[in-house]
């Protein structure tokens, strides 16, 4: 870490306070750091305010130190210290205030005399007091412990540029490629992290291309048989055997439908196996493997909704086709390729007792 120094200047009416801004300036010196006060500038005048709040401008942090006296008077009716404080307000400089605890064993001497001094000292203690933390001090040395207590924890909670040697120039500018780096490294393992990964989607087959299902008796010694045909021949028989029912929730309040897979799976069965061109009896149903199948194709294709917050698990442009397909099938007599399937099942695969 690099060894930084601050620059921290030092505010407070002068003549009544010289041994205290003394000792805050010894103070900031064997913290390590810079202390700049009014005494370099004895001129109070309009001319040197202004080169004043340039040195303000370039400090770290502002201390401010509150006593008996208001302080000289400017030309607009607030003393120095008070413009001093608000100029340092005004350009974000973290303020350190301390302000003697007893005001009532301050001596006459360096106490405001007029009432419209005092007044306007209670005003600048005030304004001082808000939205901050001050600190209270009745000697010297009590002045000297909280102002580097308050230093301290400013540093480490409201950390400023400050000054390094200038050998450590090249250095810090290492740091902050280094950083930078840094940062944008983690930016982009963020990015990374977050970026999905695109697998390209295979094309659906055509409506006019053929589809292979299987239909399969019930029992434990199902016959199997392999039906084919053409997507578009299949939707209209999907339609009419799809098994579903409507329901409410009653904690939403809302309808919903729900697809009955094993009832569907008879219906469509009976449905395929009268398309057969050859009678093969009844009590088949449709294997779920191939229902599954042609309920995501029909997904796909736009015919089904893929969640069942909708009227119908089938769409509108669904419905239309499904009515336009069976008026269109009157004209010509539907059939299918229904193949039984050779079983591969011997005596000595049975189960041996």
């Amino acid at each position: 870490m690099l060894d930084k120094k601050y620059q921290v200047f030092i505010s407070s009416t002068y003549e009544d306070l010289i041994s205290e801004r003394r000792a805050v300036e010894e103070t900031i010196i064997r913290a390590g750091h810079f202390p700049v006060g009014m005494e370099a500038f004895p001129a109070a005048d309009d001319d040197q305010f202004e080169f004043i709040k340039a040195i303000i401008r370039e400090c770290d942090y502002y201390v401010v130190i509150i006593a008996g006296r208001y302080g000289s008077i400017a030309a607009d009716g607030l003393s120095y210290t008070e413009k001093e404080f608000d100029f340092a307000l005004a350009n974000e400089i973290p303020i350190l205030g301390f302000i003697v605890s007893d005001a009532a064993a301050i001596s006459l001497g360096k106490s405001e005399k007029k009432d419209s001094g005092r007044r306007k000292l209670e005003n600048f203690i005030s304004k001082v007091r808000t939205g901050r933390l001050v600190k209270p001090w009745k000697s010297v040395d009590g002045l000297r412990a909280v102002v580097r207590e308050a230093l301290d924890n400013a540093i480490a909670t409201k950390p400023r540029v400050g000054w390094v040697r200038g050998n450590l120039a090249a250095d810090i500018e290492t740091l902050r490629d280094l950083n930078k780096v840094r940062s944008e490294n983690e930016v982009l393992r963020k990015k990374i992290g977050e970026e999905e990964i695109v697998l390209p989607l295979p094309e659906l087959p055509t409506a006019e291309e053929l589809v292979e299902v299987t239909i399969q008796t019930a029992g434990y010694s199902a016959d199997y048989y392999d039906a084919k045909l053409a997507w578009s021949d299949a939707f209209p028989v999907f339609q009419q055997g799809l098994i579903w029912s409507r329901s409410d929730d009653p904690a939403t309040g809302t309808e919903y439908w729900h697809i009955d897979k094993s009832d569907s799976c008879s219906q469509l069965g009976d449905l395929f196996s009268q398309m057969a061109s050859e009678t093969v009896g009844g009590g088949f149903h449709l294997n779920e493997t191939s229902f599954q199948i042609l309920h995501d194709y029909f997904i796909e294709s736009g015919l089904m909704a893929d969640d069942n917050g909708t009227e119908s698990p089938f769409t509108e442009k669904a419905r239309k086709l499904a009515r336009r397909m069976r008026i269109n099938s009157g004209a010509r007599s539907l059939r299918l390729s229904f193949n039984k399937r050779e079983s591969s099942r011997k005596l000595d695969d049975e189960i041996p007792f």
